[in-house]
């Protein structure tokens, strides 16, 4: 008797497959694993994420829908620090850059924490005369590092007249490159007859420096990459303690397309700088997703405390966050807005979004290597975000264990690139704290916990707290105030408020690193989200304002810091 077979249709599409030479990857049941987070083990505190805008500041400050663009990269994807790249006595100045740093401010409402980064002095200060290549000049045989730190000085006073003061500086953006098509500016490790040293121009500058009014902190030395251990070999020869951090680019080190290949040189950075906040200040190449897995790295290997991309904005040949398109030119749009979000974008703002200066890296781990796991909690403890990322190629399950972390309510936000998902918000955690992860993806999990409400720390000893009010500028009708608040106490200070009643008629017109009212003579400051937190045994918070004033500007007698008179 002759039999027949009869195959199901599913293996005669698949047999066909086969034979016309496509791979078949057979459907497997996502398997689950375990992760854990423990927010009782504290490492880094971030002082943020960051970008620059280095070429295209026109395209912005022009562009139709600018304000949009501010929105997006500020407020919706969390930016927390901008880079700008000093202009100081040439091209347009600092011009674009004010105006933008401006509608920065007025997106927030708030001040935006601000990087400044030589490229190359101007071309005065140059050996070769021109901004492109070369070294710093010689005057009388030897360099010029006085006049460099008179460049640096002057920089800052012209900012600073314009209400613009960096947060953070580094003398010299990638001192061991030189390139005669970019602006570049090369400083060795050590001085020699043909190049300038880096820690001679690092003195220099930081004692010119110690002559303003607020001086900012200095970070260094901001070098191209971590191979070869260039970044030690810097830092041994220049004074450290001139350096309030230590900053590095990712040129070098490591393979872009093979992320764990910088493990190795994050491991080294991270040993031999551990007294000092570590900030990778640039990059874009790779992927989106390759992206995503050195930001784990460089947060988790390393420990770096802030974390910088390179291109927030630029037009189309570059890897930016938002591809503008030309401002002069809207007939040549190709979106109906004139800028394209890109995957990036949306990669980055799994780490940038739900954090903020001030979260610190917690304990967070994973039973399966596939599933690299990071995760920080606010300084209040209330909130916690946690990011996961599925290198493998399969589809996986993870159950979170927050080991007694109160969950009040969570979202999960997931990004597939190339698929079809961009941040996009899926849900909360499932039950026992279960999320699903697709090959190849990312998950942001935003967890805000009811808590308990934390212990009140003792009364301070006398002494525990000191307010110093200090007049930094006063030209007759007005003044510039910076206030410090110490804790000498045993306790860290969780969230701060600052009374005081001005003895004469002084108004404040603004004020930077906190939120104010006054009411007459009455002024109470509080804490924005990042500068809650006043450490114990001599931690410090700063803040400080312009005031107006007629008749005489006397300092307040008293002060009151969370109700408790000083």
């Amino acid at each position: 008797m002759k039999r027949q077979y009869v195959l199901p249709l599913v293996m005669v599409i698949v047999g066909l497959l086969v034979v016309l030479g496509f791979a078949v990857v057979p459907q497997t049941n996502a398997v689950t694993y375990n992760a854990s987070v423990n927010v009782n083990t504290t490492y880094q505190t971030l002082e943020g994420f960051g970008a620059s805008i280095a070429w295209y500041q026109s395209y912005l400050t022009a562009h139709p829908n600018r304000e949009e663009v501010i929105d997006l990269l500020f407020k919706d994807l969390g930016i927390d620090i901008y880079r700008f790249r000093n202009q100081y006595n040439r091209d347009q100045g600092f011009a674009e850059d004010i105006e933008i740093i401006r509608m920065v401010e007025a997106s927030l409402g708030r001040p935006i924490k601000l990087m400044l980064s030589s490229w190359t002095p101007p071309a005065d200060l140059k050996q070769n005369g021109v901004l492109n290549g070369g070294t710093l000049i010689k005057k009388n045989g030897q360099f010029a590092y006085d006049e460099f730190a008179t460049y640096w000085y002057d920089s800052l006073v012209e900012l600073g007249n314009n209400g613009i003061y960096p947060d953070y500086i580094s003398i010299q953006n990638e001192p061991d490159y030189e390139n005669d098509g970019w602006e570049t500016c090369v400083f060795k490790p050590v001085e020699s007859s043909s190049y300038p040293g880096y820690g001679k121009a690092l003195d220099a500058v930081y004692r010119r420096l110690q002559g303003l009014s607020r001086t900012p902190k200095i970070l260094g030395p901001e070098t191209a990459g971590i191979g070869s251990n260039l970044v030690q070999e810097y830092a041994r020869n220049l004074n450290m303690n001139q350096l309030y951090g230590v900053a590095h680019h990712l040129y070098n080190g490591g393979d872009p397309n093979s992320p764990d290949s910088f493990v190795s040189a994050m491991q080294g950075i991270a040993g031999a700088f551990q007294d000092k906040p570590l900030f990778q200040t640039e990059y874009d190449q790779g992927t989106p997703f390759t992206t995503a897995l050195l930001m784990h790295h460089s947060l988790v290997e390393e420990g770096v405390n802030a974390y910088f991309f390179w291109d927030l904005i630029w037009e189309n040949s570059q890897r930016p966050f938002i591809q503008l398109e030309n401002p002069w030119d809207q007939s040549s749009w190709s979106s109906d807005k004139g800028y394209i979000i890109t995957e990036f974008f949306h990669v980055f703002k799994h780490y940038s979004k739900f954090t903020d200066p001030g979260y610190q890296r917690v304990a967070a781990d994973c039973s399966v290597d596939d599933i690299k796991i990071s995760a920080f909690v606010s300084p209040d403890h209330k909130s916690l975000t946690v990011v996961l990322i599925n290198q493998g190629h399969n589809t996986a399950d993870v159950a979170l264990d927050l080991n007694g972390y109160a969950v009040n309510d969570s979202a999960v936000y997931r990004t597939v690139p190339n698929g079809s998902e961009r941040f996009a918000l899926i849900g909360s955690l499932g039950a026992g704290h279960t999320l699903s992860m697709p090959a190849q993806s990312i998950v942001t999990v935003v967890v805000n916990s009811s808590g308990q409400p934390p212990t009140p720390p003792p009364p301070p000893p006398p002494g525990g707290y000191v307010v110093s009010y200090e007049i930094a500028n006063d030209w007759g009708q007005g003044a510039t105030v910076n206030v410090t608040i110490k804790n000498n106490s045993p306790a860290q200070v969780n969230g701060w408020t600052l009374e005081w009643n001005f003895p004469g008629n002084q108004k404040i017109s603004d004020l930077w690193c906190g939120e104010y009212n006054q009411s007459g003579s009455s002024v109470s400051v509080r804490n924005l989200s990042w500068n809650s937190m006043i450490p114990a045994n001599g931690g410090t918070v700063k803040f400080g304002f312009n005031l107006t004033y007629s008749g005489s500007n006397l300092v307040p007698v008293s002060f009151t810091l969370n109700g408790t008179p000083l």
